[in-house]
C-alpha cells in the first residue's frame, strides 16, 4: 500500500543515525547525514520487510548570491538559495544568517548520541528548508522540507520540493542508489539524498558534507 510505504520512509530518511538527540525525546530530522537507511516495502502476504540502502558522504563549499546554475560539481549544485541568497555546506552560520528569512520556530541544540561527538549540532528551522550548524558555527547540513511550511528554498541547480524524478536523475550525476523510494548521490564525503512521494515527486531532499566536525 503506497501510504504506508511513505509513512515508512518518512519515519526512516530524515532520521540521521548518530545525530539524533540522547537522553530525551527530541529526535532531530535529516535526511542525509545516515550511514545506513531503512525503508519498509511490503512482503507478499502482507508483513513488512525491512531493508539497508547505503547512503553516503560529503565535503565544504562556499557562500554566494550568484545566480543559481546546474553546472558544477555535486557539491555546487546542491548549494541552498533562499530568498535569491545562496550558500552551501561548509560555510559559516554567521556569515549567512542576516541573509536568510525569519525561523520559523526557534532553534534547537542537541548532543547526536556518536560516543565520538565532539559537541552539540544546532539545527535552525526557515520556510521550505532547515540547517544544520555544528560546533564550530560551521553548516554541515541543509534540508528541502515541507514540514517547516511552504517557502522558495531550492538547490541551486533548480531542483526543489515537487521536482521530478525524472528532473532530478538528468540533472545529477555521480549517483549511488535510485530505487522507487528515492537516489543517493555521493562526491567524496558529501551526499546529496532526495525522497520520492507517492507521485514519484521530490517529498524531501538533503545535502550534507560527513568530513565535518560534530
Amino acid at each position: 500500500m503506497k501510504t504506508k510505504k511513505t509513512l515508512a520512509i518518512i519515519a526512516t530518511a530524515v532520521m540521521a543515525l548518530g545525530l539524533c538527540a540522547c537522553g530525551g525525546d527530541k529526535e532531530e530530522t535529516t535526511a542525509a547525514a545516515v550511514t545506513t537507511e531503512a525503508v519498509t516495502t511490503e512482503a507478499a502476504g502482507g508483513d513488512d520487510v525491512t531493508e539497508a540502502a547505503p547512503a553516503g558522504e560529503e565535503t565544504t563549499a562556499e557562500a554566494s548570491a550568484d545566480t543559481p546554475t546546474a553546472s558544477g560539481s555535486l557539491r555546487e549544485k546542491t548549494k541552498l538559495t533562499v530568498g535569491g541568497y545562496t550558500f552551501a555546506v561548509g560555510d559559516k552560520f554567521a556569515d549567512v544568517k542576516s541573509n536568510l528569512p525569519a525561523e520559523v520556530k526557534p532553534s534547537e541544540s542537541v548532543m547526536p548520541c556518536d560516543p565520538n561527538a565532539q559537541g552539540e549540532i544546532t539545527h535552525y528551522y526557515y520556510p521550505g528548508c532547515s540547517v544544520e550548524v555544528n560546533l564550530e558555527d560551521t553548516i554541515i547540513s541543509v534540508h528541502l522540507t515541507r514540514e517547516n511550511g511552504e517557502g522558495d528554498a531550492a538547490f541551486a541547480c533548480g531542483l526543489t520540493l515537487g521536482s521530478s524524478k525524472e528532473d532530478v536523475l538528468k540533472t545529477i550525476d555521480i549517483q549511488l542508489d535510485d530505487t522507487e523510494y528515492g537516489a543517493t548521490y555521493m562526491d567524496g564525503q558529501y551526499i546529496a539524498d532526495f525522497i520520492w512521494d507517492d507521485d514519484g515527486n521530490v517529498m524531501a531532499a538533503s545535502a550534507t558534507d560527513q568530513g565535518l566536525p560534530y
